[in-house]
């Protein structure tokens, strides 16, 4: 006879052993794992009463885990929320994560729930069928994109954003000074009319775009958009095109009445992606060079 793991509710000794559960699902799912950010919220959810944590114990170790989480939609009905089955690959094959989901269920059915929903990873969906058993359907997809982290200019970011000056003086065929440079940044860090936007990845900044908001002497309050500038090394990644919708996004929030950009002939392979976004040009700059 086999004897089946007991299932109860996540209590605080347990952390170290769902540490190891959630780094394993971490990997199934090819993600990095934060361990802090783990301990957060295994805390808050043992605290909050929508989530409960369970887990499956044998001879006092934790072998299995899943959330079982209460949703509200938009339509006022609540739908049970079944994720993270995970289970030490050492105790596969004894039918704990059946176990798990079962009293899931079993929780959801006491609540008067409308519906159980379960959440199934694609990287892990060879899982499936272990709820399919259990009478579960297959009516809903979850699709995402990802996201690039842009942020407000810091301290820190001076000599990414200088190297990145430097190239595009360089583009311009303009000499890049320092002493400006850092003269810019002051302006713009001491004045909320000025934003200097980052975009970031993997802890590297990869470009930057410059903002500004003035009103003109007939009273409109035009943003402008006075650089988008991406490293070379990131040309390729679709970065210049959200550095781009992120400044717009910026601007609108701030509830200018036009936003305008200066496009220099220089990158005029830039100007398609502005013309994407809805830009027309309206005026030229003619300049004429002094000695």
């Amino acid at each position: 006879m086999i004897l089946m793991p007991t299932i109860r509710d996540y209590k605080y000794p347990d952390l170290n052993g769902t540490t190891k559960l959630m780094q394993i699902l971490s990997e199934n799912l090819g993600i990095a794992f934060n361990e802090e950010n783990w301990q957060h919220a295994a805390k808050y959810r043992a605290f909050n009463p929508e989530f409960r944590t369970l887990v499956a114990e044998e001879n006092g170790q934790i072998v299995g885990m899943c959330f079982a989480d209460i949703q509200r939609d938009e339509t006022g009905r609540f739908h049970g929320l079944i994720r993270n089955v995970i289970v030490d690959p050492a105790y596969r094959g004894k039918k704990i994560a059946s176990e798990l989901i079962k009293d899931a269920i079993n929780l959801f059915l006491g609540l008067k729930v409308n519906t159980v929903r379960v959440q199934v990873s694609d990287n892990i969906r060879d899982v499936m069928p272990v709820f399919e058993k259990l009478n579960f359907q297959r009516t809903a997809i979850i699709v995402e994109t990802d996201v690039f982290k842009i942020r407000e200019y810091k301290e820190a970011d001076y000599e990414a954003t200088k190297e990145l000056m430097q190239i595009y003086s360089k583009l311009l065929n303009v000499p890049f000074k320092e002493d400006e440079w850092k003269h810019t940044i002051k302006i713009r860090m001491q004045n909320p009319q000025y934003k200097i936007l980052i975009s970031e990845q993997d802890g590297v900044v990869t470009g930057m775009a410059l903002i500004s908001i003035i009103t003109d002497e007939i009273g409109l309050t035009i943003g402008y958009l006075e650089n988008v500038i991406v490293h070379p090394n990131y040309r390729r990644s679709e970065i210049g095109k959200n550095l781009l919708n992120r400044a717009l996004e910026t601007l609108k929030v701030l509830n200018v009445d036009k936003i305008r950009v200066m496009a220099h002939l220089e990158v005029t392979k830039w100007i398609k992606d502005f013309e994407d976004a809805g830009f027309q040009t309206v005026a030229n700059i003619m300049e004429l060079k002094l000695k």
